[in-house]
């Protein structure tokens, strides 16, 4: 796999995960859970529209538990799932 975590973005900035979280809640004023969900559907969104992978490959290379997690979150913030985002673009 080759999606981001928690403990990949705090090594790469050199901070450890507990100095990382705060230093990003204290700059983004979001958690670094929200930032990173952001992250991870915003890639999703890319390979919805630049890829023909599975709604499940594409939840599995972002980094969602589930390919049900994905969908639902995708909802969430996008009033649609991944296949209806798909067929509208």
């Amino acid at each position: 796999k080759n999606h981001l975590s928690m403990r990949v973005l705090s090594s790469e900035s050199g901070l450890n995960v507990q100095d990382f979280y705060r230093v990003v809640s204290d700059n983004v004023f979001k958690s670094p859970r929200l930032l990173y969900r952001k992250m991870m559907l915003d890639r999703a969104t890319k390979l919805l529209k630049m890829s023909s992978k599975s709604v499940s490959e594409i939840a599995d290379e972002c980094g969602f538990v589930s390919p049900n997690y994905f969908i639902s979150t995708f909802y969430r913030v996008h009033q649609m799932t991944p296949k209806e985002f798909r067929e509208a673009r």
